[in-house]
């Protein structure tokens, strides 16, 4: 049975009035006191609550729908239209933050008991998210994606998305959020790149179903989880605590409210209590050194030193300083009983990440150098556990260790962007690598070039040549192509001697 109901005319009327002049004293009171983060001029609703109206905003959406919505209904003129799909808009936003748990259409028809048409995605929603500003008339429609961008994720979600940020920051930072998705739901070979212990990873797929209906959403909230990850990692006086107790110290360094990115302070505590004791080497080191001169420190081995040795990090562990304890580990999420699981002496990779352990000391190569990430000694409870090197997985070089080899993915990989000075049309070429056994010291030319016009321009091109492995690459390249009119970019490769 449906909760919203048809309104009648002149109760229609007063209620449109009210709950959009309501909408904009709310936003008008988070602007004056400063929480709200405005976006291109506008407070968006994700930054107010309406949640006391939802039964409200949402008759009036129902009777938009159903019967006020038209362009020749007696007694709505297109001023108090423009207001109802406003109000309309609102009243779905509200219904996102408080109710959704996946499936938005099948909740929109439990509450109004009316399935979803073209007159509500043409007339209300659409019409009302380009006039706020959401949606250009030129792009594709994703409705669902759209409003719950607007909303943010809903309080019914947070659990699962606080879930999902673990395991992405545990195994695949900073591997794009959207990428990932990709790859979860690809051919076998690509669900290879993301393999992590298997709990984990049907925990993943779950959070993933479920979240299929808002990529920019989960996008916006993974990244901008990562950046306030990044700020407690990279200063030793902020605690993981401080996301919730602190979170103006946050959007003073990163822009970035916690408490708005995930609103609910008990999932934001649940996140923070996990990372609680845990810090990086990195974050270790730091804290050490704002330590006064003649500090002890106790290692986790159980051997007392000053602060200098300690600044080095020498283990994995817990440490001590005064009643302070330190678990030092690769990552904040990592929990030293998960190193049990990975087999000693094997470049084991899981996600995003290459982990290898072994009982002695041993000497790890990236390429043909030495690893700026040293292996650590890993001591748990007063006894050593063997030798820890953990690093995200490299594309532009092989890894190795000992007689064991981890090459990149093979394929080409490149990231571009496109630049223009009056008719000058340059391709920026980012991180382009090769890597392909077959092609082994060759010399690998890269052109660029247009295609779609009467008269391309000529290509231009850059070169490179794989080692003895058949891995090559380049870091950056800017390529011009003069003259160049409306067209697709094209861009290839070719032996520089065969020319195939």
């Amino acid at each position: 049975m449906s909760k919203a109901v048809l309104l009648e005319l002149a109760e229609y009327r007063r209620e449109v009035d009210r709950l959009y002049q309501l909408i904009q004293e709310r936003r008008a009171e988070v602007t004056m006191n400063g929480t709200a983060r405005l976006k291109e001029g506008r407070v968006s609703f994700r930054e107010i609550e309406l949640g006391d109206e939802l039964l409200p905003l949402l008759n009036v959406e129902f009777s938009t729908h159903q019967e006020y919505g038209g362009q020749s209904v007696a007694g709505v003129n297109s001023e108090l239209r423009q207001k109802a799909r406003l109000v309309s808009l609102a009243a779905l936003c509200e219904l996102i933050k408080n109710e959704y748990q996946g499936d938005f259409w099948g909740l929109y028809q439990e509450w109004t008991g009316k399935i979803a048409d073209s007159r509500i995605y043409k007339s209300i929603i659409e019409k009302a998210c380009q006039e706020e500003g959401l949606m250009r008339p030129e792009e594709d429609r994703r409705y669902t994606d759209t409003l719950i961008a607007e909303a943010g994720i809903s309080r019914k979600m947070l659990p699962e998305v606080i879930e999902l940020f673990a395991i992405y920051w545990k195994y695949f930072y900073p591997l794009d959020i959207r990428e990932l998705f990709r790859l979860i739901k690809g051919s076998a070979e690509e669900q290879k790149r993301v393999r992590i212990l298997p709990e984990e990873a049907e925990k993943l797929k779950v959070i993933v179903e479920r979240c299929k209906e808002f990529p920019t959403a989960i996008a916006q909230v993974i990244g901008n989880l990562s950046s306030l990850m990044v700020a407690l990692s990279e200063r030793e006086d902020l605690q993981p605590l401080d996301l919730v107790e602190r979170p103006e110290r946050f959007e003073e360094l990163c822009g970035i409210n916690p408490l708005r990115v995930i609103r609910g302070a008990v999932a934001l505590r649940g996140l923070a209590q996990r990372i609680a004791s845990t810090v990086t080497p990195e974050k270790f080191r730091r804290i050490v050194l704002t330590l006064p001169i003649g500090t002890r420190v106790i290692l986790p081995s159980g051997r007392s030193v000053g602060t200098e040795e300690a600044g080095d990090v020498p283990y994995f562990g817990r440490y001590r300083i005064g009643n302070a304890n330190y678990l030092v580990m690769p990552n904040e999420l990592l929990p030293p009983e998960d190193i049990n699981l990975y087999p000693d002496h094997h470049l084991s990779t899981l996600g995003n990440r290459v982990i290898y352990k072994a009982k002695d000391e041993f000497l790890p190569l990236e390429g043909d150098a030495e690893s700026p990430i040293v292996p650590r000694e890993l001591w748990i409870e007063g006894r050593s556990r063997g030798f820890i090197w953990f690093r995200n997985r490299l594309f532009d070089r092989a890894i190795r260790v000992g007689k064991q080899q981890l090459y990149p993915d093979e394929g080409l990989h490149w990231h571009t962007a496109l630049w223009r000075q009056g008719d000058t049309l340059a391709v920026e070429l980012l991180g382009v690598r090769l890597y392909d056994a077959k092609l082994t010291q060759k010399e690998i030319d890269v052109i660029v070039g247009m295609s779609g016009q009467a008269a391309p321009p000529d290509p231009t091109e850059t070169w490179f040549t794989t080692d003895r492995n058949g891995l090559g690459d380049i870091s950056r390249a800017l390529l011009p192509i003069s003259g160049a009119a409306p067209g697709e970019v094209e861009i290839s490769l070719r032996n520089r001697r065969t020319g195939e």
